[in-house]
């Protein structure tokens, strides 16, 4: 996910609306929800391939597709994601630009699809581990990077639950900022019986008990 971010950065700048620009218009880019489906890891030292673009606007937000490849060409790894503009000065969600909407809608072309209209509400929680959020959690405007929400999902989950199988998707809905300091409980459910296996997740911050995010783990 790190990598998807940095490729989605360099892209954005690449063809006019990256965070410089949406500086300049008082905007910054909001990650809202985002999927990945991973075939395979990689394994260390080996080259991957990065290809994202923007994939089109509706109404509310603006959606990104993203494919990984490794040496061979072979696709490992997909992903698609939502954002929305926000406004620094009003601190509410805004508009997308114009000169961004007639970027986003250049290629259709979708890597994924939501399989779902969003993630629903966790019913039982079964686990729980609380975070405590440092510095070094923080990205440029100082909220919590977003890799770190699956990050504690996936710990939220105990060791011997997990150690026999591998993270093959994540659906994750991103629903409130998360800033230093603060202090948050990962819920987990028990693994339901399917194939793949699926855990559904909820963070949430103490003590006002907002919901940060909500995640679907898929393991195999």
């Amino acid at each position: 996910v790190n990598y998807l971010q940095e490729a989605a950065g360099q892209n954005a700048t690449a063809i006019g609306f990256g965070y410089r620009r949406m500086w300049q218009e008082n905007l910054a880019w909001v990650l809202i929800r985002l999927m990945i489906q991973v075939r395979r890891y990689p394994v260390m030292g080996e080259d991957l391939t990065v290809t994202t673009w923007p994939s089109g606007v509706d109404s509310r937000s603006a959606h990104r597709d993203y494919l990984i490849t490794d040496q061979a060409g072979n696709k490992i790894a997909a992903a698609t994601s939502s954002w929305v503009t926000f406004d620094m000065e009003e601190r509410a969600m805004a508009p997308i630009p114009a000169f961004v909407e007639e970027a986003f809608n250049t290629f259709p072309d979708r890597a994924l699809n939501f399989t779902t209209r969003t993630i629903p509400r966790l019913k039982e929680a079964v686990h729980e581990k609380v975070f405590h959020v440092r510095e070094s959690d923080l990205d440029a405007n100082g909220h919590v990077n977003n890799v770190h929400f699956i990050d504690w999902a996936v710990e939220s989950i105990p060791r011997p639950e997990r150690d026999n199988l591998r993270l093959a998707e994540v659906d994750v809905v991103f629903r409130q900022e998360c800033k230093y300091g603060d202090i948050v409980f990962t819920r987990s459910s028990a693994g339901m019986e399917e194939n793949p296996a699926r855990f559904d997740h909820s963070i949430v911050r103490h003590p006002d008990g907002a919901e940060l995010a909500r995640l679907r783990t898929y393991w195999v």
